[in-house]
């Protein structure tokens, strides 16, 4: 019986948030991909969202990558930082991509988040914590910066990827005189290949997950189709943007030798 069910949390339309559908879908996209799947670390697991002048931005970190969106919106009456339940995001994603509307509201109750789309109410309980401050350990200045085609990096990777150790999947990255050489290899075999760059900057040898990795440049395929590769040494993390996109950030922490 219908009785029987919770009763919906209402959203106060004084305080919604008015979103672009697609821009949202496409923060989902960006950023969802980097929350943690360890339930110890709950709220790793869920996407950090707040809301405050006219600026949304959305953040996910499983403490070894981390992505960072910003979403500039007409108005936000009142500050809002919660964390998203990743699966509730994916959802809402679907729904998005189903309903085909050009904007959507987003407003928030006790512990709640509520998605209103037309004839369609999606609402989720927030997960619980503090998220950590991740502004701390996101980079501003950096020693040496790459500038290299997206598909290229991508395709060069993943070729190379399959001589990686299967326990870490690590990858060598050395940048020198405008080449990139990436290295990989076991007792089995070993993979070696050149990539051309643009590059500023000391000589770099540098180890990362290969799929971390493949995993971020993928993002960045669809929407940018160069990137600046941006580093501090060996075992300080590494950004990668898109080229004249502030909107748009992602970090790797690499593996240390």
């Amino acid at each position: 019986p219908a009785d029987d069910f919770p009763s919906l949390p209402s959203p106060n339309s004084e305080e919604q948030i008015i979103l672009e559908t697609k821009q949202f879908s496409k923060a989902i996209r960006q950023t969802a991909f980097a929350t943690a799947t360890d339930a110890s670390k709950s709220v790793l697991t869920g996407v950090y969202m707040s809301a405050k002048g006219k600026q949304v931005k959305l953040a996910a970190t499983d403490g070894y990558r981390l992505a960072e969106r910003t979403i500039t919106v007409k108005k936000i009456t009142n500050d809002l930082e919660v964390i998203i339940p990743r699966r509730t995001l994916i959802e809402l994603d679907r729904l998005l991509k189903q309903t085909k509307v050009d904007t959507f509201a987003l407003s928030s109750s006790v512990n709640q988040i509520i998605f209103q789309l037309p004839g369609k109410q999606l609402s989720s309980r927030l997960i619980e914590g503090k998220y950590p401050d991740y502004t701390k350990i996101l980079p501003k200045h950096f020693e040496s910066n790459a500038l290299v085609d997206t598909k290229l990096f991508l395709d060069a990777v993943a070729r190379v990827a399959v001589s990686a150790p299967k326990k870490n999947h690590v990858v060598s990255l050395e940048l020198t005189n405008n080449e990139m050489i990436l290295m990989a290899g076991t007792e089995l075999g070993q993979s070696k290949e050149s990539l051309e760059i643009q590059y500023e900057g000391k000589e770099l040898m540098i180890d990362f997950d290969a799929l971390y990795l493949i995993d971020a440049l993928k993002i960045f395929l669809k929407d940018a189709p160069a990137l600046s590769f941006m580093l501090n040494g060996q075992v300080q993390p590494a950004v990668l943007k898109g080229l004249n996109d502030d909107t748009y950030v992602s970090m790797l922490m690499p593996v240390k030798p």
